[in-house]
């Protein structure tokens, strides 16, 4: 994997593109073996159109969710701090930065080290998302213990502009609930920087991210760029503010309630 110098200090975290390698030995069998229907696990990709390492993980999350299922929750967050490299990412967001930043202050309290491409796997502690064999073994590992605390997402109303729904979540007292509207697939041809030329294919790109304290209640979500509800699934995951672990997790297909609701 490329690897390249150091280009900024983001807080206390340094910046990269690439990361490390973070080669660990996968565990050979069928992923689907050893975990129930109840396992689950949350990727989220942090990437950037800026970063020349990014596509080659960003080509890894469908392989991913084809081979897991609905076990698998993928969210892409897309990072501002590769836009002064002469591409600006259309979607990136500030806020995802700094929630990298949050965890890699966390994992590493010294130094924390934030790249790109990086995979953080149910909120533990994140690898290069460009590895398959590492992302696949943490992966398995989530699978074989973690079992999914129900949440209730329902959609309440569709319009051109929004999308309402409510939720319930057995929230514990350290626990939040994100709730993220994810663009199922983009195709973006980059005009600059260092992926000029190519053209990138995004999976469940976060367009809204909200974190709510509340066990239940509703939100009103704003559709980006005036798209059409069917272009869009909204996830929910559970996690704890003191370790960042997930505990539970919900994704409602918009595209179907879309058909249904109008």
């Amino acid at each position: 994997m490329k690897r390249f110098a150091l280009i900024a200090l983001l807080t206390t975290g340094l910046l990269s593109c690439g990361g490390p390698n973070n080669n660990v030995i996968t565990n050979a069998t069928n992923p689907s073996e050893k975990s129930s229907a109840n396992k689950f696990a949350v990727v989220e990709l942090y990437t950037s159109e800026g970063c020349t390492s990014c596509p080659a993980a960003e080509a890894l999350m469908p392989k991913l969710k084809n081979m897991y299922k609905d076990q698998l929750y993928l969210l892409e967050f897309h990072v501002d701090y590769w836009d002064r490299n002469g591409w600006k990412d259309p979607y990136s967001n500030i806020a995802f930065s700094n929630r990298q930043q949050k965890y890699a202050d966390f994992f590493s309290k010294s130094g924390s080290l934030v790249y790109t491409p990086q995979a953080i796997v149910n909120g533990k502690s994140g690898i290069n998302g460009s590895n398959e064999a590492s992302l696949k073994s943490l992966i398995n590992t989530e699978l074989q213990q973690k079992d999914n605390k129900d949440i209730s997402l329902t959609v309440n109303d569709i319009n051109k502009n929004n999308i309402t729904i409510s939720y319930n979540a057995p929230l514990d007292a350290k626990e939040v609930l994100n709730i993220a509207l994810v663009q199922t697939d983009i195709t973006t041809n980059v005009k600059g920087g260092e992926n000029e030329g190519k053209k990138l294919q995004h999976m469940n790109v976060v367009r809204r991210f909200q974190t709510i304290k509340d066990k239940s209640g509703s939100l009103n979500l704003t559709l980006p760029d005036n798209l059409p509800a069917k272009d869009f699934q909204i996830i929910a995951y559970m996690q704890n503010t003191s370790d960042f672990r997930v505990s539970g997790a919900k994704q409602i297909d918009v595209r179907k309630e879309a058909v249904t609701k109008n």
